[in-house]
């Protein structure tokens, strides 16, 4: 008999029944219980205590590990299909992360005895749950190794960084001072008109100079403030300008919003020049670089789209990793990294589709009330 690959209704059929025949699959749905869960709910806490583990039928749960400072630390989305807190009925410890709903969930919720039903049911599904998690404790393995790495690369960002700092915040000073004077005592407009850009973008290195500081230390205290979204992208717009006549690169705003917005502007600002530059670099010769902007009742969302070659596939799966960067001579390959990090702290998302030689559309989404 073949195994199944659906439920009637139509969700996919959990990762631990995969290879059972009909009547065992009929058998393993009679185990457990099923209840739904609303977006945003916990389904058990960390250090809490583990009676049961769960199947995913719909929607998506994320584990997330609350962390010292405040912060909190994602190790895994489990959509439908997956399972999760199988660790604690095997070895009966506390929980060692938070269970929230991403998307409103059915789970089959399994007891210990449940499990133990399950088992008697066929060897394949003890042979699923093996698999499983060995899976999982190779990846924690793999992700341990590779925050290990990034954190010693993180350290070296923070010495070069303060070290960076320390020697540009004097001359940036004494720039700003001179430029206040100079507005304040203007022979021609067109003086006070530079003065006033000379401190707006002495502003802007300082504040870049903090951001690079934030991200080395994995903190970053968001001000966020009510925007009105022409106003902010127009500024945005204004400070693309520089680089992108010298590239022949025409720019698009398209906004579709007249809501006021809440965001920290000046970091937002950063996340969309540093992907914005990026496709500058990438169309040496010509080429039309589309920011669009629109609001739903659930979210923003912020879509940068160019006409270029599109990201190398040597860079796609690890793009927002720090240091990574393909064919720039003065890359530092931080630009991404910083603006999923700021995106991350609005509680959003960063994603992109890329197609050779076609262009690269980012999408940020970030929820509409944050």
């Amino acid at each position: 008999m073949n195994p199944v690959e659906a439920t009637p209704a139509g969700e996919p059929v959990p990762q631990l029944f995969l290879g059972l025949t009909t009547s065992q699959t009929v058998a393993a749905f009679a185990v457990g219980k099923i209840q739904e869960f609303a977006a945003g709910s916990f389904i058990f806490r960390d250090q809490g205590s583990a009676d049961a583990m769960f199947l995913v039928l719909s929607g998506s749960v994320a584990l997330v590990k609350p962390l010292s400072n405040g912060h909190e630390q994602l190790l895994e989305t489990i959509h439908a299909g997956g399972h999760f807190g199988e660790m604690g009925l095997i070895d009966h410890q506390a929980r060692t992360a938070d269970a929230v709903v991403r998307a409103h969930a059915r789970l089959i919720v399994l007891h210990q005895t449940d499990l133990d039903q399950l088992l008697m049911i066929s060897p394949r599904i003890n042979l699923n749950l093996v698999r499983s998690v060995t899976a999982r404790l190779r990846t924690t393995t793999d992700r341990f190794i590779t925050q290990a790495v990034y954190q010693g690369k993180m350290s070296l960002v923070g010495q070069m960084a303060g070290s960076i700092i320390h020697d540009f915040r004097s001359p940036m000073t004494v720039i700003r001072l001179t430029a206040e004077m100079l507005a304040q005592n203007p022979s021609e407009k067109t003086v006070a008109l530079g003065c006033t850009r000379i401190i707006r973008h002495v502003d802007r290195l300082n504040r870049m100079s903090h951001d690079l500081l934030d991200f080395s230390r994995g903190a970053c205290q968001l001000e966020r403030s009510h925007v009105d979204p022409s106003i902010w992208l127009q500024e945005t717009c204004n400070l693309l300008q520089p680089i992108l006549q010298p590239n022949h690169v025409a720019l698009v705003c398209d906004i579709q919003t007249t809501d006021r917005i809440h965001i920290d502007a000046e970091r937002m600002t950063r996340v969309i020049y540093n992907l914005a530059n990026n496709s500058i670099e990438a169309m040496p010769h010509g080429g039309t670089l589309t920011l669009r902007l629109q609001k739903t009742s659930e979210h923003l969302l912020i879509v940068v789209t160019d006409n270029g070659p599109g990201i190398p596939e040597a860079i796609r799966d690890n793009l927002f990793d720090a240091f990574v960067t393909h064919g720039k001579k003065n890359g530092t390959g931080l630009g991404t990294a910083i603006a999923k990090k700021i995106v991350d702290d609005h509680g959003g998302t960063i994603t992109f589709t890329t197609v050779t030689g076609a262009g690269t559309t980012f999408c940020i989404q970030l929820p509409a009330g944050s």
